[in-house]
């Protein structure tokens, strides 16, 4: 199952960040009766990481956070008045 192991790489150049093609990939496998150290092993993956797929019940992507601000920003237009 090397292709296994070279889909995931293509796609996410080995991190361990899975894609929906990925997910699926190991839902299908563990269902047929696979490991869990096998496919991990045949895919490049940590086992953490495709437990955590065949657990989840949909695929959730990569999430990013939101981006906090910063504690200048309210000072802003005063700093740029005295920069002048």
């Amino acid at each position: 199952m090397n292709d296994l192991r070279t889909l995931h790489q293509q796609e996410n150049g080995g991190g361990g960040v899975i894609g929906r093609d990925q997910w699926t990939e190991i839902k299908h496998v563990f269902a047929s009766g696979w490991k869990i150290a096998k496919i991990a092993r045949e895919m490049g993956l940590d086992r953490k990481t495709v437990r955590k797929a065949i657990q989840s019940d949909e695929y959730s992507g990569y999430k990013t956070r939101n981006v906090k601000e910063h504690l200048i920003t309210p000072w802003k237009d005063f700093i740029e008045q005295r920069a002048i």
